[in-house]
């Protein structure tokens, strides 16, 4: 019993450490960094497929969940980043999508900063009811 709550234990503290370094790694160098610790340990063939395959099973359950209940976009992502550990490609890609992905919501804020009051209530009302019509769709659709 003891065995198994350090191995626990021990699981935890090494996510938070994983979790630590991509934290304070640069934008844009989280994820090569990640890949290059991951092969820095050359671990067996088998484990490498092993990480690799429960990464895309993860990848791939959030893109299922895009149509079903649960936070799909989410997993999808949190699947991307544990196969970025894994291909390299993967980890290019992820880096390249953070620096556009602060590029837009920079961008976005800046604009949201010089929007005027009125078309600011505007556009908050206009995204609530967007997302009740969508919820009142998809209700009708499951329900029918």
């Amino acid at each position: 019993m003891g065995d198994t709550i350090d191995v626990a234990s021990d699981m935890l503290e090494s996510i938070r450490r994983e979790l630590r370094l991509l934290r304070d790694a640069p934008a844009g160098r989280r994820f090569i960094r990640r890949y290059k610790r991951m092969k820095a340990g050359s671990p067996p063939a088998y484990l490498r497929w092993l990480r690799t395959g429960a990464s895309a099973f993860v990848f791939v359950a959030g893109l299922a969940m895009l149509v079903m209940p649960g936070p799909g976009i989410l997993v999808a992502i949190l699947g991307l980043a544990m196969l970025g550990g894994e291909l390299r490609r993967v980890s290019v890609l992820m880096d390249s999508a953070e620096l556009k992905l602060r590029e837009w919501i920079a961008a976005f804020l800046n604009r949201w900063r010089h929007t005027s009051t009125a078309l600011r209530i505007g556009a908050v009302a206009t995204a609530a009811l967007a997302v009740v019509a969508l919820g009142y769709g998809v209700l009708k659709i499951l329900l029918d």
